[in-house]
């Protein structure tokens, strides 16, 4: 049951968060593109490359691609979102894996 709740809370803070992601695009013209970034792994551990160059060192057991400026990483079994400058906004405290955004 708590996992079911657990799941249902991080599905809305993701469709908030995406809503809010999406206002902001809408109201700002861009007129640079951010680099893509990629994930790369060295020493068993992930990290996140833009052009071939280092912008997020190796330090994650899991990474997932970044989706509307996030990625999903997990540290010691636990699962959490960092952004594209590689600073944690959804701690990292979640035991499992769930991405449906």
């Amino acid at each position: 049951m708590n996992k079911i709740l657990l799941a249902i809370m991080i599905s809305l803070s993701l469709a908030l968060i995406g809503c809010d992601v999406a206002k902001k695009a809408n109201d700002t013209v861009k007129t640079t593109s951010e680099p893509t970034l990629e994930s790369f792994k060295e020493n068993n551990k992930y990290g996140y490359k833009a052009n071939g160059k280092i912008v997020i060192p190796a330090q994650y057991d899991g990474a997932d691609e970044f989706r509307e400026g996030l990625a999903f990483v997990s540290k010691n079994e636990k699962w959490g979102f960092i952004n594209q400058q590689g600073e944690v906004v959804i701690p990292l405290q979640y035991d499992w894996y769930i991405l449906s955004f």
